[in-house]
């Protein structure tokens, strides 16, 4: 940041130490800080949590700098990265075990759980009784191991054995997957 940049940032921190909850102070931060790499911010937060985790402000800070890393990710839309997911998940869960009557970091966690990508859902199902195949179609491309396969079918109680391969036939994730 250029001097008057980090001169108006160590404002802000002197104006956030006097009081966690001045908007106008989080406000001017956000906008000095757009554009530049959010991991100093997000750590910038953690440290404010750490002192207090019932800062609504710095944990609101935290989904404001994320909101941007979710279209950056892999997967559906406004997703968080898994990665990113599972810190996130891992400093509300500190918060929470902390003080588990304080709602900032229940509120953070909805939020946090609410961007974490959605199933993939079933679009259809076919059965050839002839060729003795089940094809499956899923919402999105999803990845079977075919030594430890986590899809399984199962037809009047009974589960179909046999290996699954890509519709394409090609050991990467896809939205078709037949057995």
């Amino acid at each position: 940041a250029p001097p008057a940049g980090r001169e108006d940032l160590a404002l802000c921190e002197r104006l956030l130490a006097a009081d966690s909850r001045n908007f106008h102070a989080w406000e001017h931060r956000r906008t000095l800080v757009a554009g530049q790499d959010p991991e100093a911010e997000l750590a910038y937060a953690g440290a404010l949590l750490s002192r207090d985790f019932s800062n609504f402000s710095a944990w609101h800070h935290r989904l404001r700098l994320l909101a941007p890393a979710r279209n950056r990710g892999e997967g559906e839309a406004g997703a968080l990265p898994p990665e990113r997911l599972k810190e996130e998940l891992e400093l509300v869960q500190n918060a929470i075990f902390t003080d588990p009557t304080d709602q900032s970091a229940w509120v953070y966690l909805r939020c946090i759980l609410s961007r974490a990508p959605p199933p993939p859902r079933v679009i259809c199902v076919h059965i050839d009784r002839e060729d003795e195949t089940v094809a499956v179609i899923f919402s999105r491309p999803v990845k079977v191991n075919p030594e430890c396969p986590e899809l399984r079918a199962t037809l009047n109680g009974s589960t179909l054995a046999g290996p699954w391969r890509s519709g394409e036939g090609r050991p990467r994730p896809s939205h078709t997957w037949v057995s």
